[in-house]
This record gives structure tokens, sequence and C-alpha cells, in this order.
């Protein structure tokens, strides 16, 4: 069986998902939601109470000075093509102010570069050291979403990595006597890896979150994919479990209903469309072929990142899920013990 002994974030999945240039293209209008000043009604002159108002529509209000000047035009234009896309009923309703005002409220107040960050002690020097040690080789493409320590056997802890740009995840070993990296399987893009014995062989395997894509994208890319540890080939057999799904961002594993199998909670970040909050309670009856059933907690897009924990102590496991994009919210799903959350 494989434990996880602890889990050390080296890069911000958020970005990674959410992350698209000044240039890159977005849907068309006609299917994600027409812009102000390309058939929407709009009104042309606006105030800052107008802006106010209506760019805290979804989130906290982003003021001018957070990025520079050459910035602000892409983003405005993206924002009002995802209320194009998430709130087409204020879209057309005629309320929205002019983008092209929006935008050069924004420009005009905007400095023209953002100055460096302040770099500030935060406490005296620790008196723990660490020295540095450099395993794998360096690449522009690596992209690394996920890294775990698990225990295999009684060995010493090795470093289980999941990257999302080179498509793979690996596990490498940093103690004993021949270090060394092991490809586990070629995932088009791991966001999230969660080590489970799925199939109660009692070898370890994992469940992976697949995004699917690095780029923003809306289409149904995302997999649950199923690493199943095959012993007399010491191999991991990727087995798809669900997919047509939006991209993928995040999965965990407990025995969510006390039945005594592991159930899967998905968060599917998808992009302006396709994401979702599932459940999948396991209903096996031959754990070589495990079956699950599906069900929908969360219709909205965005979904990020998920804890699991028991946050009323009645002995249940409950959901905490983060969502970005529009919502920006922190939401708990308690559970009622017989596959409903509320």
């Amino acid at each position: 069986m494989f434990v996880t002994a602890g889990l050390v974030t080296v890069a911000l999945v958020g970005w990674l998902i959410l992350r698209q240039s000044a240039g890159d293209a977005l849907p068309a209008p006609e299917r994600r939601g027409q812009q102000a000043d390309s058939g929407t009604p709009s009104r042309k002159s606006i105030t800052e109470s107008d802006v106010r108002r209506f760019c805290s529509t979804c989130h906290v209000f982003a003021e001018p000075s957070l990025m520079p000047k050459i910035v602000w035009p892409a983003v405005v234009d993206r924002m009002y093509r995802f209320v194009g896309a998430q709130l087409p009923e204020l879209a057309r309703s005629g309320a929205m102010p002019d983008r092209r005002a929006v935008e050069a409220w924004f420009v005009r107040l905007a400095p023209e570069e953002l100055p460096p960050p302040a770099i500030k002690p935060e406490g005296p020097p620790s008196r723990v050291r660490f020295a540095r040690h450099d395993f794998g080789g360096k690449s522009s493409v690596h992209g690394v979403s996920q890294t775990t320590f698990i225990r295999r056997s009684s060995q010493l802890p090795d470093v289980l990595v999941a990257d999302l740009r080179a498509g793979n995840i690996s596990v490498f070993q940093v103690t004993g006597p021949t270090p060394g990296r092991q490809v586990l399987a070629n995932i088009s893009a791991p966001a999230r890896v969660e080590p489970v014995d799925l199939d109660r062989d009692g070898h370890g395997d994992f469940v992976v979150a697949n995004l699917g894509r690095f780029e923003p994208s809306n289409e149904r890319i995302g997999q649950v994919v199923w690493l199943r540890y095959v012993p007399e080939t010491a191999v991991y057999e990727p087995i798809i479990l669900a997919q047509d799904l939006g991209r993928v961002a995040d999965i965990r594993a407990a025995d969510m209903d006390g039945d005594g199998d592991v159930d899967l909670v998905v968060a599917v970040f998808g992009w302006t469309e396709a994401g979702e909050l599932l459940y999948f309670e396991n209903r096996t009856a031959d754990f070589s072929r495990p079956e699950f059933r599906r069900r929908k907690l969360d219709r909205r897009t965005g979904a990020m990142r998920l804890q699991l924990a028991d946050l009323n102590g009645d002995g249940l496991t409950d959901i905490i899920a983060l969502f970005s994009q529009a919502y920006e919210d922190v939401v708990a799903f308690l559970n009622e013990g017989d596959g409903n959350f509320s």
C-alpha cells in the first residue's frame, strides 16, 4: 500500500488552469455571448460608480493599479465575454456599461508598469538547513502540478511528481543506494494524483484527475483515470473510469458512505462552460472492475481544489470545494450519510 507522507505544492494549478496571455484567442462571440460593442445593448456614458458596480458583479473589484496599462484591454475584453457566457440575461439587459468606455477607464488610471515587489524579511533566519539536490532533467516545457511523498512497502519515502505540461507521472527515489526516476504513466495533463488501493488487492494504485489540456478550453477532454498496479509486470495500467468531462482539476478518494469501499470526489474545472463537482459512489461487486454511480453536487464551473474532513463531528466525511472563475467561493458540502450532501 502507498501511504501519503506529505505534500509540497511546487506549482499553482489554478494559475495553470486559468492562464491565458493577452494575445490568446477566446471562443467566438456567437458561441459565448456577445460583447457590449458587437450587438449587445449597452450604456455608452459611464461613471466610476458604474464601473465599480458592474466589475464587482462576480468578484471583488480589481483596482486599476493591480495591472499595467498594456494588460487591461485584454482583461476587460475577456471579462465581457465571460459575462456573455455565464450571465446572458445581464448581457442582454442593456444594463452593461460600454466595453470600450470601461476599458478606457481602467487604462487611464492604471500605471505604465508595476513596481518591483518589496521583499521584506519574514523573521529571523531558520536554524534548519537544507542541502539542494537536483533530480530529473530540466526543461522549459515542465509544469509540475503536484509533488507528494509516498512510501512503498518499508522503504524510505519517494517523491511522486505529476507534470501537467510534460504529460507524465513519475516517482523519484531520492534516498538509498540507487536514486533515480521511474515514469509510472503518460497522461495528457495530470493535475492531481491520489494514492488508493481501488481493487483491494493489497497493492497501491492511483486515481488521476486528467485536465486533458494545459491551455483553457471548453472541450470535454477531461478524464478520471485509474492507474492499476499489475504485480506480475510491476507496471501501472491506465484504465479510464470516466471521460467526456470538462477539464478535471482535482480528485479525492475516501469511504464517504461508510460501506467499506472507496468513493471518489471529482472537481471538474472546465472553463467558461463544462464545469461541475461530482461524487462517484462506489457500487462495485467485482473489485477487479470498479463501478461507480455518478452524482452531480454542483453545476458551476471553476471547481479547482478539494479537501475532505469531518467538519461537524458527526463521524462522516464532508467535502470542502474551492470554486474560482466568477464565484470565488469556498463551499462545504455536508455528508448526510446516505450518499447525499447538503
